[in-house]
């Protein structure tokens, strides 16, 4: 009766039972197994010592009296006692001399237990190798008895191990074997440690809800020895939520039931992450952290504070006997938790070892170091984490984070000579190490989205880059995706679900097309950068956002603003920095070098060699107006590099293939030195509309880095006149004359026309065709043939 009561977790009666079996126990096989039971209790209570000065007392007797059996199970038990109390070698040591007696003795179920205990020592070593093989091992012993509630504890270790090294298929499909095992007639104490580790499996995933249904369930069966540990991953589940609230009171739980320092380090882990999220003070508390995670040789618990003390002293919230210099410490504590990571990886064989650095924490922890190796090749002479010269710290950092990798930096793939350029990849630097909201303007397909992911990079935020297209979604999707929506807020809302703004916690947000939200999506995003709180649609409680705002858009807000399209509040909240992106037609001196770096993607890509361009299509390339920018321009390599025969890409290999590139070969210079600008005819005086379709506007000034060309010699019969002198038709005349056919003549003023208005237009079709004095569809028409992109029609 003690031992099922014991199985059935009903403790105080297993005591009872076991007092009185004891009592009236007259032979020595009866009293040693009460003397079992009693002593079992006491490690449910976590008396370690008194447990193993019991179990030792108990071997002697049992071995005394020639009891084998019941000696092999107190030699384990105080192996048990050993290992909960830290001293790993030597209850190792007595569970390997009890694995060698119980296998020569055939006694399976002193086998299968010490198998059971010598896998958590080297779990808790870290050997996971060993580990895994020993559980895997002992359940096969375990299968053989027959003994349900072994088994199912011990799969729920091994489901526990595989979730650490970030197995998380195989976890589940173990967790899936527990419960078919289990069946109904398991206790259901027993079943808290399997629905323990779905709730962790869930919340790795990010399922927060279904974390918290398997929680339910285990609180449900009282938890058992798991409460506290139960507490613990309801208090992850809240934060992860944005719930501080519930937070605080699962955190306060979980410490109530703490006793050792593992579950101690734990719980001072979860009150620095929600100070943190609070906005509060967290570097006293993630101090505390450390130094228990220390005591309890926690490598993962150790790492995730140094993590969060990197943090802490990046904000200048330092601990009390911290360093005065808040940025070395922030550096030594990166070096520290990468150190650990590196650590753990070394042990582990290289599928298991990519797999445990996709988890979330190591995912996190690589762009903290992949935003370190950045800016300690941006700044050589310093470093944005620790400021000073010749940092040896940083470069230890840069050094070990050059392991082979496919991702390139993103300031890195900005790749170009022009000036404006030049200074927008100045200003990225200078405004990624603030937290400031910066609005990037720019066309479409000018690399707004590589500007915000330099931006991240830069910054050296530990949360990941989270996008939306706001142009993508309509109003209440929009809302919904951005700010999460609790379960039955609307139809088809059947469960919780977090925002991109909780999702990006940490990290950076960035919002591409913001021109295009609604008015009500306005005020909701006005709100978050005013007092950094949201709400979920349908939800009550605030919820705190630690998140950097980059936006993007092609539109002219400031146009839309005195339009009343778009609030004068928020307008000017977003706009704290603006960056301009350059189209390609303004710097057509790039094109080659962008070219040659898209090719080599490509090459990379499809894992051949990089084909070049030849002299012909380079030339060609870089007077083309390219009005879908370097979007367009890749689109016309890709293809291109596709029907290429050899190394080298040649013109016609973009007129025959490409749509929209058909007359490319007319922008090849003719015999005549004419044409100095990418797409547009020279020496014809531009015309551009002011306030309408006929109104003329002076000439406007070319850039320095295009230089116009000669202008062609005048024939005989043109009286001799400079070129500022000359009509736009007798210079377009001249280079009739000088070998431009009139029809490529007029079908590239047309296309320059049609391409300034857009321009002007903002890409807009219908104003467009103001502008030129043409009907809309026709223009449309044009558009299409011509291949301009990033238009709208209305």
């Amino acid at each position: 009766m003690a031992e099922l009561c014991c199985k059935t977790g009903d403790l105080a009666a297993a005591k009872a039972h076991a007092e009185e079996g004891l009592a009236g126990a007259g032979e020595i096989a009866t009293r040693l197994q009460a003397r079992n039971i009693l002593g079992k209790l006491l490690l449910t209570q976590q008396a370690w010592s008194e447990a193993e000065r019991h179990f030792a007392a108990d071997a002697w007797e049992a071995a005394r009296a020639g009891e084998h059996v019941s000696e092999l199970r107190a030699r384990l038990n105080r192996a048990i006692a050993q290992l909960s109390s830290g001293r790993l070698d030597e209850a190792r040591a007595m569970l390997s001399a009890v694995l060698d007696d119980g296998e020569r003795r055939g006694e399976r179920a002193a086998t299968g237990y010490a198998l059971t205990n010598l896998a958590v020592i080297a779990h808790l070593k870290h050997e996971y190798p060993e580990a895994l093989r020993l559980f895997e091992r002992a359940i096969g012993i375990f299968r053989k008895i027959g003994d349900k509630v072994a088994l199912v504890n011990l799969i729920a270790n091994l489901a526990e191990l595989r979730l650490q090294l970030g197995l998380l298929d195989e976890s589940e499909q173990a967790l899936a074997f527990a419960r078919k095992v289990a069946g109904p007639g398991i206790p259901g104490v027993w079943i808290t440690h399997v629905a323990y580790v779905a709730a962790q499996i869930h919340l790795e995933r990010g399922r927060t809800q279904e974390a918290g249904d398997e929680l339910r369930a285990a609180f449900a069966y009282g938890a058992g020895p798991k409460l506290g540990e139960c507490y613990a991953v309801a208090a992850r589940i809240a934060l992860d939520d944005g719930d501080l609230l519930l937070a605080a009171q699962m955190i306060k739980a979980a410490r109530a039931e703490a006793r050792s320092d593992r579950h101690l380090a734990e719980v001072a882990l979860l009150e620095a992450l929600r100070a943190r999220a609070a906005g509060e003070p967290f570097g006293q508390l993630a101090a505390e952290a450390l130094a228990l995670s220390r005591k309890d040789h926690g490598r993962e618990r150790a790492l995730e504070a140094h993590v969060l003390l990197h943090h802490a002293s990046a904000s200048g919230d330092r601990p009390p006997r911290a360093p005065d210099d808040d940025a070395a410490a922030a550096r030594s504590h990166l070096e520290a938790a990468i150190h650990l990571r590196d650590r753990i990886t070394a042990s582990l064989p290289p599928d298991i070892a990519r797999r445990f650095l996709a988890r979330r924490l190591f995912a996190a922890l690589g762009r903290l170091e992949a935003s370190a190796r950045v800016a300690a090749e941006a700044e050589p002479r310093g470093c944005e984490l620790c400021g000073s010269s010749a940092c040896a710290g940083c470069a230890r950092i840069a050094a070990r984070a050059h392991r082979p990798s496919t991702v390139v930096p993103a300031i890195k793939r900005l790749v170009g000579t022009a000036p404006a350029l030049l200074s927008l990849l100045h200003q990225v630097e200078k405004v990624g190490a603030s937290d400031a909201t910066v609005l990037i303007h720019g066309e479409s397909g000018t690399g707004k989205e590589l500007v915000a992911e330099a931006i991240h990079e830069a910054s050296g935020r530990g949360g990941p880059l989270i996008k939306v297209n706001c142009a993508a979604l309509v109003e209440t999707l929009l809302l919904s995706e951005l700010f999460g929506h609790e379960k039955g807020a609307f139809t088809g809302a059947a469960a919780r679900r977090r925002g991109r703004f909780e999702l990006a916690e940490g990290g950076t947000l960035f919002l591409d097309e913001i021109g295009d939200i609604s008015p009500r999506t306005q005020v909701a995003l006005l709100r978050v950068l005013q007092d950094r709180t949201f709400e979920r649609v349908g939800g009550v409680t605030p919820l705190r956002a630690n998140v950097r705002i980059l936006c993007a858009t092609h539109r002219d807000l400031r146009a839309m603003v005195a339009r009343g399209e778009f609030r004068e509040d928020l307008y000017y909240r977003l706009r704290q920095v603006v960056l301009e992106v350059p189209a390609l037609r303004q710097r057509p001196r790039d094109v080659p070098v962008i070219a040659a770096a898209i090719l080599e993607r490509i090459a990379a890509e499809r894992g051949t060699a990089p084909k070049r361009l030849s002299g012909r299509a380079i030339s060609a390339l870089s007077r083309h107006a390219w009005p879908g920018n370097v979007r367009e321009l890749e689109n016309a390599l890709r293809a291109a590099a596709i029907f290429a025969d050899g190394e080298v890409i040649d013109l016609e290999d973009f007129t025959a293939n490409v749509e929209g590139l058909r007359d490319l070969e007319a922008l090849e210079p003719a015999s005549a030195p004419m044409t100095p600008r990418a797409g547009m005819l020279p020496a014809i005086h531009a015309v551009e509309p002011s306030n309408g379709p006929r109104s003329s506007a002076p000439e406007r000034a070319e850039p320095e880095s295009h230089p116009r060309s000669a202008p062609v010699a005048p024939s005989a019969s043109v009286a001799p006149s400079s070129p500022v002198d000359r009509t736009p038709l007798e210079l377009a005349y001249a280079h009739v004359r000088g070998g431009v056919s009139l029809s490529d003549m007029k079908r590239e003023i047309e296309r320059e026309c049609i391409a300034r208005a857009l321009d002007e237009s903002r890409g807009n079709i219908t104003r467009a065709a103001v502008l030129l004095g043409m009907k809309r569809p026709r223009l449309s028409q044009l558009v299409k043939q011509y291949g301009f992109g990033g238009t709208s029609e209305d």
